[in-house]
C-alpha cells in the first residue's frame, strides 16, 4: 500500500518525465496528427476567415469520435492551436495513467503505484498512427469503468444518472470506446447478476436493466447522427485472419526498434519477479468482462462504417483496462525496489530516446512549414507522393517522420485549401462546400501516388479540368510530392523543396 498523497505526487513525476518528448516539437510527428490539428484550427477560426468559409461548411456536433475536435474547440480559444495540440496530447496521458489508478482503487479501495506501470504503453503503434480521438476515448474509458464500479453502492436512480453523462461522453470521444465500454458493463453486470440472482432475481435483474438504459442516450444520438448513414458499410477482416490478429499486438509498442526491445525485456522480467517474488492476480469481478473483451477483439473486423483498423486499436484498451484491474503484492520488497528502479530507469532512458527523435522529426516539419509560408494565401494544394504504398509508412511508423499528411499544416501557416484533410460528412463537424466537392473526390484523404514524371504530367493534366470552373479560375494551383525521384516536368515552377518534398506551382490551365 501507499499513501494517496504519495500516489498522486509519483503520478505527476511519471506524467511529467512522460511529456518531456512534446517539448521539443512544434506538432508530434503522429501520422493523421496534421489532419486533427488543422481541422480543429478550420472549426476555431472559421467564423473570422471569409476563406475558409468558402471552403468549408460548419455541420452537426451530434457525431461521435470528436474527442480531439471539441477539446481543440475550447483549448484553441485561449491558446494558439499547435499549443492547444500538445496540451491534448498530454492530457491523454493523464487521463490514461489517472484512469488506471481510479480503476485500481475502485476495486480494491486503496492506492498503489502498480497502476502507472501503464505508463510503458503510453507510446503505442495507436499513438504513432495519430488516433487521438480513440485514445482520449480510451482515457474517458477508465474512469468510467471505475466510475460504474463505484456507483454499484449507490442507488438506481444515480447510478442511471451518472453511468449516462459517461456513456455519452465516450460516444463523442470515440464510438469504438463507447463499445468497448458497453461490452465491459455486460460482463461486470452479468458476472455480478449471476451472485445476486441466488438471494434475489428481482435485484439482478433490476442491475442488468440500469447497465442496460445507460447506453439509451448514446444510442438515441447515434441514430440522429449521419454516422448511422454508414451502418450498411462494408464489414471486413484482415486477412489472415490469425496472423493479423497477432499481428496488431505491434500496436502495444512505440515503434522504435530500442525501445521495442526494452520494453518486451521489461515487461517479462516485471511479470516473472512477479509472479515469483510477488502475487499477481486479478480482481475476480472482473473476469467476465475481460474475457467478454478479448473476444471482442477477435471478432471485431479490421473494417466497418467507413472506418479501418477498429480491430487493431483494442489491445492498447484491453492492456490499460488489465493493468488497472490487477493486483502485484511483493513478498520481498527488494525485489519492489529493483523493480521502480528499473521502471524509472525505462521511463528516463524513454523520453531521453524519443526528445531526440522527435527532435529530428521536427526539424523535417518545419521544413514543410518554411515552404508553405512560400504559398499564396487563399491557393490550393493538392498531396501526391512517390513513395511506393501506404504499408511503407506503416512499416516505418517511427523510424522515419510520417509526411504523408503534413500537408494539412499548410491550411495553418497560410490558410490555403487543402482537399486532402479528412473532413467526411459523417464523422467531422466540418464538410467541403459544394463548390469543392468535385476537387476533394479527387484528392480523397491521402497523397496521390504518381511513380513517374509521365504520371505527374498527367495528374496536373487531371487538376487542369477539375479546376476550370469559374470560381477555382483565379486560385494558384500548388503540388506537395512527397519522395519525387524525378525531376519535376515543363511547366512546374519549384516554389520550395526539402530532404523529403517538392513544392510545385503549376499552371494547369497551359
Amino acid at each position: 500500500m501507499i499513501t494517496l498523497s504519495a500516489a498522486i505526487t509519483t503520478f505527476c513525476l511519471v506524467l511529467f518525465v512522460s511529456v518531456i518528448p512534446l517539448g521539443f516539437v512544434t506538432y508530434p510527428p503522429l501520422l493523421d496528427y496534421p489532419f486533427h490539428i488543422a481541422r480543429a484550427y478550420i472549426l476555431n477560426a472559421w467564423s473570422d476567415s471569409p476563406s475558409l468559409q468558402d471552403w468549408y461548411v460548419i455541420r452537426s456536433f451530434i457525431i461521435p469520435n470528436m474527442g480531439m475536435d471539441l477539446s481543440l474547440l475550447l483549448i484553441g480559444k485561449l491558446i494558439p492551436i499547435e499549443s492547444a495540440g500538445q496540451i491534448f496530447i498530454a492530457l491523454i496521458f493523464a487521463l490514461t495513467l489517472g484512469g488506471c489508478m481510479f480503476l485500481y482503487t475502485s476495486l480494491y479501495r486503496y492506492a498503489s503505484l502498480w497502476p502507472l506501470i501503464s505508463s510503458f504503453f503510453l507510446f503505442n503503434g495507436i499513438l504513432l498512427l495519430g488516433f487521438t480521438n480513440y485514445l482520449f476515448g480510451v482515457g474517458v474509458l477508465l474512469w468510467a469503468v471505475g466510475l460504474w464500479i463505484r456507483l454499484g453502492r449507490f442507488g438506481p436512480g444515480f447510478r442511471f444518472v451518472f453511468g449516462t453523462v459517461a456513456s455519452t461522453t465516450l460516444f463523442f470521444s470515440h464510438l469504438v470506446a463507447l463499445g468497448l465500454y458497453a461490452v465491459v458493463v455486460a460482463g461486470y453486470e452479468l458476472q455480478r447478476s449471476i451472485a445476486t440472482s441466488r438471494s434475489s432475481k428481482k435485484a439482478a435483474a433490476a442491475d442488468l436493466a440500469i447497465g442496460a438504459s445507460i447506453f439509451l442516450l448514446p444510442l438515441t444520438l447515434f441514430l440522429l447522427s449521419s454516422t448511422a448513414g454508414e451502418a450498411g458499410a462494408e464489414i471486413s477482416y484482415a486477412q489472415p485472419f490469425i496472423g493479423e490478429k497477432l499481428k496488431a499486438l505491434e500496436s502495444l509498442l512505440s515503434g522504435y526498434h530500442l525501445l521495442n526491445a526494452l520494453q518486451i525485456a521489461l515487461v517479462t522480467l516485471l511479470l516473472l519477479v512477479g509472479i515469483l517474488h510477488g502475487k499477481l492476480r486479478i480482481a475476480r469481478p472482473m473476469y467476465l468482462a475481460l474475457t467478454m473483451l478479448i473476444a471482442t477483439y477477435l471478432l471485431m473486423p479490421w473494417q466497418a462504417l467507413s472506418a479501418g483498423l477498429i480491430d487493431y486499436r483494442i489491445p492498447i484498451a484491453i492492456v490499460f483496462l488489465l493493468i488497472g484491474c490487477t493486483k502485484l503484492e511483493w513478498r520481498n520488497q527488494r525485489w519492489h525496489q529493483a523493480v521502480l528502479f528499473a521502471v524509472a530507469g525505462f521511463l528516463l532512458i524513454r523520453s531521453v530516446i524519443l526528445s531526440y527523435s522527435w527532435n529530428q522529426d521536427d526539424r523535417v516539419i518545419k521544413e514543410y512549414r518554411e515552404a508553405f509560408s512560400e504559398m499564396t494565401p487563399s491557393s490550393i494544394l493538392f498531396v501526391a507522393t512517390g513513395e511506393p504504398s501506404f504499408r511503407d509508412t506503416m512499416r516505418n511508423l517511427g523510424r522515419k517522420t510520417p509526411v504523408n499528411h503534413l500537408g494539412a499544416l499548410a491550411t495553418i501557416e497560410q490558410e490555403v485549401f487543402v482537399p486532402a484533410i479528412y473532413a467526411h460528412p459523417s464523422q467531422q463537424p466540418i464538410a467541403v462546400s459544394k463548390s469543392f466537392t468535385a476537387i476533394k473526390a479527387f484528392q480523397n484523404h491521402g497523397p496521390i501516388r504518381v511513380k513517374t514524371a509521365a504520371q505527374l504530367e498527367t495528374l496536373i493534366e487531371e487538376i487542369g479540368r477539375l479546376t476550370s470552373a469559374r470560381v477555382l479560375e483565379e486560385k494558384a494551383i500548388y503540388i506537395l510530392l512527397h519522395y519525387p525521384n524525378y525531376p519535376p516536368p515543363n511547366g512546374t515552377q519549384v516554389i520550395a523543396s526539402g530532404s523529403r518534398f517538392l513544392l510545385l506551382k503549376v499552371d494547369c490551365r497551359r
